[in-house]
């Protein structure tokens, strides 16, 4: 009984830090609403805060980017693109002696960790911290690693810098080559942008239930990394399953080169 006792009250201590992540895929045929249920699971209410990224959600218009770190030009921007596209800051959970770049050719789910650890890298190197972004909607992306030839989300996050009043998103799992503006960013996603609904949240905000402007007491990033190795696995054997040149790909000849 004391075991049991000891596992509730854990699951609960993380329950409120907000460290769960709801997956962000989005089945075929499913809307919105309904992909946003089965991913919170029976406790949604009680887990939705109502400063939860999710319930913070507003229309683009309305979001102020005035908090958006602003690094002066797009050819800065364009360097952290690049430098946080290539960095492999993981091990290959199958072939420990090899590192591995985010699980950028795994585009179906995983979004929350990629973003997550690339705020990690932003702390590493001391650079000033990219806000979150979140999208919400029945959002669907054309891509070359899905057998169907897309992907389908209810949400999707990434994290955000500006040049001036120009705002980009860090996120080569839609655009593996540049970064991109939001109008971009939204338009790959849903067809007209009051299709979508956005939270502009703290660089440690995880997944649609964390609080989204305050900072959490415990950093998601150990999450993360636990997550990211999921998605590295499917990665490989996704890339296996449509006939990539796997080593290739996830070694000195990504798509990009």
């Amino acid at each position: 009984m004391k075991i049991l006792m000891l596992l509730f009250f854990i699951l609960g201590l993380l329950t409120s830090q907000n460290l769960f992540a709801q997956f962000a895929k989005r089945k075929v045929g499913e809307t919105y609403s309904e992909a946003k249920f089965r991913s919170f699971g029976k406790n949604y209410k009680k887990k939705n805060l109502k400063t939860s990224a999710e319930n913070t959600k507003v229309e683009l218009a309305n979001i102020d980017f005035k908090s958006v770190p602003n690094y002066e030009t797009l050819e800065n921007i364009n360097k952290l693109y690049l430098k946080l596209r290539d960095m492999k800051p993981m091990k290959d959970p199958e072939f420990e002696k090899k590192s591995r770049r985010l699980s950028w050719m795994y585009p179906d789910d995983g979004c929350f960790a990629r973003a997550a650890l690339m705020v990690k890298s932003f702390e590493k190197w001391k650079l000033p911290l990219p806000k979150k972004l979140f999208i919400f909607g029945n959002l669907k992306v054309q891509t070359d690693f899905n057998p169907r030839g897309e992907v389908r989300w209810w949400y999707h996050v990434v994290p955000t810098v500006r040049a001036g009043k120009d705002v980009y998103v860090i996120d080569p799992s839609i655009e593996n080559t540049r970064p991109l503006t939001i109008k971009e960013w939204t338009l790959r996603q849903v067809p007209e942008i009051k299709n979508a609904r956005f939270s502009l949240c703290h660089s440690l905000a995880y997944s649609p239930s964390s609080k989204c402007l305050t900072k959490p007491s415990t950093n998601p990033n150990d999450r993360a990394i636990k997550d990211q190795i999921t998605y590295l696995k499917l990665e490989r054997k996704r890339l296996k399953s449509l006939d990539f040149n796997v080593d290739d790909l996830l070694g000195e000849q990504p798509p990009w080169k």
